[in-house]
Formats: C-alpha cells, structure tokens, sequence
C-alpha cells in the first residue's frame, strides 16, 4: 500500500512527505478531508505527522506574519482563520489533534510525532529567520493549550524510520 502524507500545518508535512517520495495533503482538519482522501487515494495509507502544540501553534504566529498584527494572545483569540493554510478553526481548536484523527482510524494510519522523527530525516525548514518564543509567550501558550498538550502526549506513535 502506498504512503501519503495527511498533517497539519507547521508539522512537518513536508519534510516527511519529501523523504518518503510521497504526496502530502496536509489539512487533516478539513471538515471534507476524509471524503476527499479517500476518493483520490483510496489506495494509499495515511501518514498523520503531529508536532507539539505549543510549537506548531509558535510556528503558525510567525509563519503566517500574525506577530506583525498581533500579540500571540490577540492570535490564540481568532475565531476564524482569514488565511486558509491556517484552517477554519482558531489556534487553540486546531491543536487538538485528537479530534480530527479519530474519523481516520479505521483506515489505520501511520502517527507520527515531529519530536520524534526530526533527527531521523532530511529537515526542510530550520526556522532560523524567526526569533524564539521568549519565556513568559511560552508559559502563556502552556497555560492556554494545556488540555491539547496532555491529549497530545497520549497519542500513540507508530514506529516507523
């Protein structure tokens, strides 16, 4: 069966995908993205690639320039993304993995964790050009994602590299 690359943004979708050959469809999130999974790849096994949530929610704020607009607290509050790449949630909604990993269960996905995996394949984005969450943005981010992150820790992984 073939592989194919089903994450969230900021996870490490593309590096994955890259170093395995395979196609990547990375809004996992998407109320239609089972259906649509399925109808163009039915012969594929799906690769979910999660990262921690305070880093990948981190990742987002800067990647998508919202520092330059906002606080990450001004961040954490949007309802609805403006942007579609940041999906149709607000920050904090799209870090609950778990939620959007269930319906894809049956189909036995491959689950792996960026922490895990990130010395293990070529990495595509070091993220140098963005400066580092200083100490009182990461306890605020631990605070406000603190349910996603113990749902995170209790996903399991799939051994795979």
């Amino acid at each position: 069966m073939d592989k194919f690359v089903v994450g969230f943004p900021k996870s490490g979708t593309v590096s994955v995908a890259e170093c395995l050959q395979c196609g990547r469809y990375e809004y996992a999130y998407n109320d239609d993205g089972l259906e649509v999974f399925l109808k163009k790849h039915p012969n594929h096994q799906p690769i979910f690639v999660l990262r921690d949530p305070v880093e990948r929610t981190w990742s987002a704020y800067r990647y998508f320039n919202a520092f330059k607009t906002m606080t990450i607290k001004q961040f954490m509050e949007i309802e609805h993304a403006s942007d579609p790449r940041l999906g149709i949630n607000n920050p904090k909604k799209a870090a609950d993995y778990w939620k959007y990993i269930k319906p894809w269960l049956p189909y036995k996905p491959i689950i792996l964790k960026l922490e895990t995996i990130k010395n293990k394949i070529p990495w595509k984005n070091s993220g140098d050009k963005f400066r580092p969450m200083n100490g009182e943005e990461r306890a605020y981010l631990n605070t406000v994602l603190n349910s996603e992150i113990l749902k995170y820790q209790e996903i399991p992984e799939t051994p795979f590299f």
